[in-house]
């Protein structure tokens, strides 16, 4: 494990390292900073974390810190492999735009390939669609998402339960389109760019089978557009009824 503390005084802060092997101290190491003006302690904590466990090259899946380093989200895949993201204050800046719960993804409805009708079902506290031999599920009906630049990123997390591993990484993805993608008259490429996707907690493309039946957040890092027109899209082999689909949180990063 790794262990951070930090003390301050009027003008420097100092950030204490510990690397623990089997309760054994193994390596340490101290950070002075020189503190600017309103500079919090949680935010100077979090950004020598950052480059603490990249200059030390740590891959230790438990950190312990003297004080809350400013987490924004933070999301955890229990099982067999558990896997874990922190989304810290510091490290992005970002602001919620959207929660998307059962209610809010079963009212839409969904197309796949070529069109396809899509079927919904609720189950539980999420929904299940059926969309055969589709590898995509797009919502019928544009979605609004208020204070969005075309500028700024989307953090979106998408939190489903699969029945079994299915060998593909799965999303979820937020565009804006133009009217005349939505009237039919234009090529419509739902899926936007996809910056990143987080493969801490993708679950190594869901080909795990101890993966059965356990809570995913798969967490991709994208461009939605203006945010006004924006059609929902869900991506992987996920639409046979194989998936509790329990929700979309879509977090804003401004640029």
């Amino acid at each position: 494990m790794d262990v951070f503390a930090i003390e301050q005084n009027n003008s420097h802060a100092f950030v204490n390292y510990m690397k623990v092997i089997e309760g054994s101290i193994v390596q340490t190491h101290t950070v002075e900073i020189k503190k600017r003006l309103e500079e919090r302690p949680e935010e100077l904590l979090a950004f020598s974390i950052t480059n603490l466990r990249e200059r030390f090259s740590s891959d230790a899946k438990t950190n312990i810190v003297n004080i809350n380093p400013g987490l924004t989200g933070s999301f955890k895949n229990e099982g067999v492999r558990p896997s874990e993201v922190h989304i810290s204050k510091r490290a992005v800046g970002i602001n919620p735009v959207a929660h998307l719960s059962q209610q809010s993804l079963l009212l839409p409805g969904y197309f796949g390939n070529f069109g396809k009708v899509c079927h919904t079902q609720v189950d539980g506290q999420g929904i299940r669609i059926r969309c055969d031999t589709s590898l995509f599920s797009c919502t019928n009906r544009p979605l609004a998402f208020l204070g969005v630049a075309k500028s700024d990123l989307q953090f979106v997390l998408f939190h489903h339960v699969n029945d079994t591993g299915t060998q593909t990484a799965s999303y979820a993805a937020i565009k804006s389109v133009s009217q005349s993608m939505l009237t039919g008259n234009a090529i419509l490429n739902p899926i936007p760019d996809t910056y990143v996707i987080n493969y801490l907690v993708n679950n190594i493309d869901d080909i795990d089978v101890h993966r059965k039946n356990v809570d995913l957040i798969d967490v991709s890092l994208q461009q939605m557009g203006s945010g006004k027109n924006s059609l929902l899209c869900m991506s992987g082999r996920i639409f046979e009824g194989n998936s509790l689909i329990k929700g979309v949180k879509v977090l804003n990063w401004q640029q």
